[in-house]
């Protein structure tokens, strides 16, 4: 019976262990190889979705919101590729910061005035998303004239292609002043129950967007 049991156990641990490497082969499955014979690749902006989340207080309480308005030149001229790498490489994007909504109209009005304002001229942000490297995307963001670069984590799953990652205001994008701004002005909403003010500098990208896969 013990053996029984034993045997019972090793199965159980292979079988999971299968599982578990399928599916962590399948989400960091190489986007370069993600392409089929008569296919093309698309996708859609309108079920784009482009999610930002920052902290407060000394237990970092997370405050998250998206941006309703983004665009691409590359996307409105030519919406088939014949590979997710192709689709995604050399992608412009232009997105409007005062389109930003997080459930609350006086934080929304803060960060568009004290935050976003003295991110980037005109509240538009630019940029574009470069080379594919494994399970990581390089992306340009274009600042008051100047080029910021930086890696996020990229992921296909699903007929899903995601890009999550952290960003530093200060250090990755020198944005100190936006993140004075925003500070000094949410210092009481920012204080704790120790009574202590904490704007983090470190923000969460999110950005899903639908691949859709047409064959011939």
């Amino acid at each position: 019976m013990k053996n029984s049991i034993k045997l019972l156990a090793f199965f159980c641990v292979f079988f999971l262990s299968c599982v578990n490497e399928n599916k962590t082969n399948k989400k960091k499955e190489l986007i370069t190889k993600i392409k089929s014979e008569n296919c093309v690749f698309s996708s859609d902006l309108k079920a784009t979705q482009v999610i930002w989340s920052g902290y407060k207080t000394t237990d970092k309480l997370k405050v998250t919101g998206q941006f309703k308005k983004f665009k691409s030149s590359k996307i409105f001229q030519n919406n088939q590729y014949e590979s997710v790498e192709d689709l995604i490489e050399g992608l412009d994007f232009i997105i409007d910061l005062g389109s930003s909504v997080s459930g609350d109209p006086i934080r929304d009005g803060n960060l568009k005035d004290f935050f976003f304002n003295l991110l980037a001229k005109n509240l538009v942000i630019r940029g574009q998303f470069e080379k594919i490297e494994g399970d990581s995307i390089n992306v340009l963001l274009k600042l008051f004239g100047q080029e910021k670069r930086f890696k996020l984590g990229a992921f296909y799953e699903n007929d899903m292609f995601e890009i999550k990652g952290t960003v530093n205001i200060i250090d990755q994008l020198g944005a100190k002043k936006a993140f004075e701004g925003i500070s000094n002005k949410c210092y009481d909403l920012h204080k704790g129950p120790d009574g202590i003010s904490k704007t983090w500098e470190e923000v969460e990208v999110f950005i899903k967007a639908p691949i859709i896969k047409t064959c011939n």
